[in-house]
């Protein structure tokens, strides 16, 4: 196991309060935070607490937009 980052936790400790904050309807919002949250338990070594499956608001993600170097298909 990777050692534990003190800014990784403190990361993951603000967005936990601050995800908890976001209102339930609002679906998106809170997708792209879950999102943010779970990369910040990884990155703090919580890897059970950071598994996207549990994230009950995932499927609310939209794949990003190709960029400018994108072959048409």
């Amino acid at each position: 196991m990777p050692p534990r980052s003190r800014p990784a936790e403190g990361a993951a400790e603000i967005l936990d309060a601050e995800v908890a904050r976001i209102r339930p309807e609002a679906l998106r919002s809170r997708a792209g935070y879950d999102a943010r949250q779970a990369l910040a338990h990884a990155a703090a070594g919580e890897v059970e607490h950071a598994r996207a499956d549990d994230a009950p608001t995932r499927h609310h993600l939209r794949p990003a937009p190709p960029g400018p170097d994108a072959v048409p298909r």
